[in-house]
């Protein structure tokens, strides 16, 4: 992990949750922020707990539960202390912040595109796949299986490689060579 100037304290700690949640568009779990956040080797994840901690009692962060799981996002007043105080950290840290609020911003997108669901038709186990373009089943797949956690492996694998699942499938159907 790269060194980009950070310090280590609580208030820049705060600092940089805040800067983070700026470049975040979608309330993100405790992990996910911590990938984002933790950029910087001299970010200490008990500080970045309790920070996180202390600004959602405050009100700088907002809380909700989705599927079980507490996920955070700046609220107006967090906006503005960010504003306010971003000017104290470092500019290669902002910008290491801003690519991994970036490409967590990507995988989130990427991944509505994709659905995934086990379930049983007739007795039977199954496994749906979809990959969408949004609106649209660009590839839609069901598997009768021989048993659930078959399903659970499948999408995984499927959420992980739809991309190459569905050029393969594309190339071996348009194939003229059989």
């Amino acid at each position: 992990m790269a060194r980009y100037g950070f310090h280590g304290d609580m208030p820049e700690t705060k600092i940089l949750v805040l800067y983070a949640l700026c470049h975040v568009n979608t309330p993100v779990s405790m992990g996910h922020l911590a990938e984002i956040v933790m950029v910087d080797e001299g970010v200490d994840y008990f500080y970045y707990c309790q920070a996180l901690s202390e600004m959602c009692d405050t009100a700088h962060v907002l809380t909700n539960e989705q599927d079980g799981q507490t996920h955070y996002s700046i609220s107006p007043r967090g906006y503005e202390v960010s504003g306010l105080m971003e000017n104290q950290l470092s500019a290669s840290l902002k910008m290491a912040v801003r690519q991994a609020a970036q490409m967590f911003t990507n995988r989130v997108e990427q991944d509505s595109f994709i659905n995934t669901e086990a379930f049983t038709r007739g007795g039977l186990p199954m496994v749906c796949c979809e990959l969408t373009d949004g609106t649209d089943p660009i590839l839609h797949i069901e598997l009768m299986i021989a048993e659930q956690a078959q399903g659970a492996t499948i999408a995984k694998n499927f959420r992980a490689k739809s991309e190459k699942i569905y050029n393969e499938v594309l190339k071996i159907l348009l194939d003229d060579s059989l």
